[in-house]
């Protein structure tokens, strides 16, 4: 009997200690998914952010001389399919920065420039309706691209708000 009863412990435990490697190895198969998960969605994230910053870079929104109003229309229109994706991206940052052309004083085109990423800023909350992290820098005429001629359409280049995406 007691040799019947130990064979019975025995093939229990076997039985259990099958059991347990089998969840252990569905848990582990249910942790890789759950891990693939995330860095598929990272991947979608990072390739959203690139999509949206060389998009940024070669559109910036230009403003008038001495002004800090923004186009609202423009900005929505040029700019609508990458707020569209901004809405489903919270882990988002955005850098707004205030550029101005070479005329007028550093301190008065250093608050200029502040105002100007205010407006795009405004813009943005207006109408992405998720609670993007925003942050304003102002170069003011300090930094410019490359149009330092004294033309026009230099000016105008220079006066300018540039978005760049981060995680």
């Amino acid at each position: 009997m007691k040799k019947e009863l130990l064979t019975g412990i025995a093939m229990l435990g076997l039985l259990a200690g099958c059991a347990s490697k089998q969840a252990s190895v569905d848990d582990q198969k249910k942790g890789d998914d759950q891990i693939n998960e995330v860095v598929k969605n990272e991947e979608k994230v990072y390739d959203a952010i690139d999509e949206f910053n060389k998009f940024s870079a070669e559109n910036p929104i230009y403003f008038a001389f001495d002004s800090d109003k923004v186009n609202k229309k423009d900005i929505l229109n040029n700019y609508k399919v990458y707020f569209e994706k901004l809405k489903e991206l919270k882990q988002v940052k955005l850098t707004i920065n205030g550029y101005c052309d070479s005329r007028g004083s550093v301190e008065y085109n250093m608050n200029l420039g502040k105002r100007r990423a205010s407006s795009v800023k405004n813009a943005i909350k207006n109408n992405v309706k998720n609670d993007v992290k925003m942050k304003l820098i102002s170069f003011g005429k300090n930094k410019f691209k490359k149009y330092t001629d004294d033309v026009e359409e230099n000016y105008r280049k220079n006066r300018r708000v540039e978005i760049i995406a981060s995680k």
